[in-house]
């Protein structure tokens, strides 16, 4: 076996062990959300609000309607949460507002959050 046959090989399983792994963090995260078990806010506006993440996507029109119902999902489950720190009926009416904006059919109503009011009130 030649060393072209050798590092194939060795690039090909290298590229398998990225795709499983990649794999079984999706399944994970679609595990932990069907078995019921809350996400932190932290996990929540990671999932959310990563550099080209769902609300980007969302915003900018690139996002399926699965995406889109992940979006609402991971809102949803922060306005189901308990604030971090901070007033708990502000917290309440915030997110339910944020609910609210990401349910409307008008993607450009994400531009509206608040985000910085939320992290200084609540981080």
């Amino acid at each position: 076996m030649g060393i072209r046959n050798v590092c194939a090989s060795v690039l090909t399983l290298a590229a398998l062990c990225l795709f499983l792994s990649g794999n079984a963090e999706a399944q994970k995260d679609q595990t932990d959300q069907k078995d019921g078990k809350e996400l932190t806010v932290k996990e929540i506006m990671l999932k959310a609000h990563a550099k080209d993440g769902l609300r980007v996507k969302v915003m900018n029109g690139k996002a399926s309607n699965d995406e889109k119902k992940a979006l609402i999902d991971l809102y949803t489950a922060l306005a189901a949460s308990k604030s971090p720190k901070g007033d708990e009926a502000d917290w309440k009416a915030r997110t339910k507002k944020v609910v609210e904006l990401v349910k409307s059919s008008d993607p450009a109503d994400l531009k509206k959050i608040d985000c910085a009011g939320c992290h200084k009130a609540f981080k």
